[in-house]
């Protein structure tokens, strides 16, 4: 499991982004996610997704990404076994991406918020990363990310 603080600035208002990019065409590698939470305080968050029926309020529609990011149900680890994966196989290219995006989250308020999400990177996996896009910055800001095969567990 991994967490991801994002700490809010006077003006500030952020979406986050998660990206992954395949190192090569391969049926054997995968990426996915499970189970994102997006908390500050104690009750749910609108950016909470266990993937058991569809993306929920994350969407596909990046204009810079080259594949979608699907709802996978094979069975995993997992308490329902449903997750968002990317399929790695043909026709896919060594530069291709998946970018799945969030709500707008206020992010004016100084408290943390805290991003927590389940991964599983296994095969030829070149990177996966999350940016926020900020309202004062047209740049996204890296905020965590992986290279590489992190072997076949969550």
């Amino acid at each position: 499991m991994a967490h991801v603080y994002i700490f809010g600035t006077d003006g500030w208002v952020f979406g986050g982004v998660l990206e992954a990019q395949p190192l090569v065409q391969n049926p054997d590698a995968s990426v996915a996610l499970d189970d994102i939470s997006i908390t500050r305080g104690l009750c749910p968050s609108l950016g909470d997704c266990t993937f058991e029926t569809d993306l929920c309020s994350w969407t596909n529609n990046d204009m810079d990404a080259d594949m979608d990011w699907l709802v996978g149900n094979r069975i995993t680890n997992t308490a329902q076994g449903k997750y968002s994966m990317i399929e790695t196989s043909f026709p896919t290219t060594p530069s291709d991406r998946a970018r799945l995006r969030s709500l707008i989250f206020d992010g004016t308020n100084e408290d943390a918020t805290c991003f927590r999400f389940w991964f599983h990177m296994y095969g030829s996996i070149g990177s996966s990363s999350i940016y926020i896009n900020g309202v004062k910055s047209k740049e996204p800001l890296w905020v965590w990310g992986l290279q590489g095969n992190q072997g076949n567990q969550w």
